[in-house]
């Protein structure tokens, strides 16, 4: 009989020990995280998203060549946040985004280069989010969603680099521009070990811009008006809680 006690409590210790490692590996009670991310962002507008189009004749040179906006590219992201009791939380975030549509090419059959380099690089130095967490029942993933206000600072620039004869010749555009956008983000953390979370963010990015473009072969400006640098970005990365 007391053998069986002894059994008995036993397996009720080890019950209760299994019962207690996910929530002590899987805690979901830390209000602040930080955390980086990191993934590949579009352009939503169809003049920084652009076109690739290369094409060769007989000899191997490119006879048709079409280069233009900047194509897909990619985004990293810093942040911390604090979260309410009742989900609701506050999200910082600073990062960068790259967009870049390069080409590099051979004048076949002398084998002088020919370059395009087209870049529009984006910092955010401050992004700050209004987000509400969802603490589900019977699982250890978090989803959240919310919006908010960031400031962004950009750079602009479009080069072709070629030889129409002997000389190296040089064409670029470029720019510099700040401004206030809007985004609206979706995303959800897990628990991977102890206080390590896994991160997934999914964003979309409203950005108005004036833009001015100086030619700087000829000094000429070429201006876009309201032109949206925003786009959508897709991340993933770790955090940490506590």
């Amino acid at each position: 009989m007391t053998e069986r006690i002894s059994t008995f409590i036993s397996k009720m210790g080890l019950c209760a020990v299994v019962l207690a490692v996910p929530l002590a590996v899987f805690p979901q009670d830390k209000p602040f995280t930080v955390g980086i991310r990191g993934g590949f962002a579009v352009p939503q507008n169809s003049t920084l998203q652009g076109s690739y189009f290369v094409s060769y004749d007989a000899g191997g040179a490119p006879d048709d060549v079409y280069i233009s906006g900047f194509g897909d590219g990619g985004e990293v992201a810093l942040s911390i946040s604090y979260t309410s009791p009742d989900g609701s939380a506050w999200l910082v975030e600073l990062g960068a985004r790259i967009l870049n549509n390069k080409a590099n090419l051979t004048l076949a059959p002398d084998g002088k280069p020919e370059v395009y380099d087209n870049y529009l690089n984006t910092i955010f130095p401050i992004a700050v989010s209004r987000i509400y967490r969802f603490f589900l029942e019977r699982t250890s993933t978090v989803p959240y969603m919310g919006a908010g206000v960031g400031f962004y600072s950009s750079y602009w620039n479009t080069m072709h680099e070629y030889y129409p004869g002997e000389t190296l010749n040089q064409t670029a555009e470029s720019t510099e521009f700040t401004g206030l956008g809007l985004h609206g983000i979706a995303g959800f953390h897990r628990p991977l070990y102890y206080d390590i979370l896994l991160e997934a963010q999914l964003k979309y990015t409203w950005i108005p811009s004036n833009v001015r473009i100086v030619d700087d072969e000829d000094g000429t400006w070429i201006t876009h008006e309201n032109l949206n640098i925003g786009g959508v970005s897709l991340m993933l990365g770790l955090a940490y809680s506590f």
